[in-house]
């Protein structure tokens, strides 16, 4: 048994020690270690985190672990993980970032408690696409089906290779019911009509979708009745001209961000819509003309900040801008703009009290 001596002794003690200690351990945290054998003798282990070990092949040893939950290996060299890490059925967590796995065995769907399968990479260009043919099956429907048995999933992440690449998501009829986090970057050419079943979701992330107008695919008619979500991202995902939060929608949700929603002139909050909303961020919306209609009721609203937007944008709700009374009541309101060097955001404070202050400060930076 070779568990890397010389970093075990720098950091949790001499290898020996592990070794005399191992019946007993539940959680073994071992990031960039160089390990060349698994050590076999941990059968109550729980948690494993190997990322960035030495190994070249998925450790046999691993799937004596029958108590395991959380399984780590992204940032190895493995290529493939076995079938028979099906019978790991207490496993929650299944890390693959980063390897050179592009495929996922059919078996992986006996993981029952499964909630975060992660398997992605991102060096594109030397990187073999992620197999659905012999993993999740090649098409698209076959991908929901598969998804849908994955029902204790609490976070789904799928991004397209391609800017031009559609999301065929329209065949899944039941999503995991527990399904807490949904991030989808690619385009969408119709909008997942089954989110409303979604009654745990708390945070949605939409980039690239580019769902069109003219077929009324507006992510928040869909979204708005969500009783858990918390947080929404609309980055690059909608071409109408007109967002409207609808009265009594979006009960709980706190985050809000529009990113280079290109065509977007004005968003409308009707009173009594996202009452809770304490963080909102516009960035990049280049035509957006002015702030949401019915900014001035949202009470708990705390920070507002401003990416990349037009001058005469931010010049309306400055102190003397026409505007600004609509904002007056948000504590900390903020104005970004990227440095000529395109390498870093460079803030200006919009709010009231300590502008000066702000003001110095960047000048200082800059």
């Amino acid at each position: 048994m070779k568990i890397g001596d010389d970093y075990l002794s720098k950091t949790v003690g001499p290898a020996s020690a592990i070794a005399h200690a191992s019946l007993k351990l539940r959680t073994f945290f071992a990031p960039y270690c160089s390990i060349t054998d698994f050590p076999s003798s941990l059968k109550l282990l729980r948690v494993l985190h190997l990322e960035g070990a030495s190994f070249q092949t998925f450790p046999m040893e691993i799937l004596e672990l029958m108590l395991l939950k959380y399984l780590c290996l992204s940032n190895t060299n493995i290529n493939s993980i076995p079938k028979s890490l099906g019978n790991l059925r207490l496993l929650e967590t299944l890390d693959l970032k980063q390897t050179g796995v592009t495929t996922v065995p059919k078996e992986i769907l006996k993981l029952d408690n499964l909630r975060h399968l992660l398997v992605y990479r991102y060096d594109i260009q030397n990187y073999t696409p992620f197999d659905c043919v012999k993993g999740f099956e090649e098409e698209g429907a076959n991908l929901c089906r598969s998804i849908e048995k994955l029902q204790n999933l609490r976070s789904l992440n799928i991004t397209s290779l391609g800017n031009e690449e559609l999301l065929d998501l329209l065949a899944i009829k039941n999503p995991p019911p527990l399904l807490r986090r949904l991030y989808l970057k690619g385009q969408l050419d119709r909008f997942p009509t089954w989110t409303y079943k979604l009654h745990d979701l708390e945070r949605i992330r939409l980039k690239l979708s580019r769902l069109a107008a003219k077929y009324n695919y507006n992510p928040i008619q869909h979204l708005q009745d969500l009783p858990n979500l918390l947080e929404l991202q609309l980055l690059d995902a909608y071409l109408g001209n007109q967002l409207e939060f609808n009265t009594g929608k979006f009960q709980k949700l706190k985050i809000l961000e529009l990113e280079q929603l290109e065509q977007l002139k004005m968003v409308i909050m009707e009173e009594g819509t996202v009452p809770h909303l304490q963080k909102l961020i516009i960035r990049k919306c280049k035509n957006l003309k002015e702030v949401p209609v019915g900014i001035d009721s949202l009470t708990r609203l705390e920070e507002l900040h401003l990416y990349d937007m037009p001058n005469h944008f931010v010049a309306q709700i400055k102190n003397g801008g026409k505007l600004h009374r609509l904002v007056h009541h948000i504590p900390h309101i903020h104005s970004y703009y990227l440095h000529i060097n395109h390498s870093n955001w460079i803030p200006e404070y919009l709010g009231i009290a300590c502008q000066n202050i702000c003001c110095r400060t960047l000048i200082r930076s800059a």
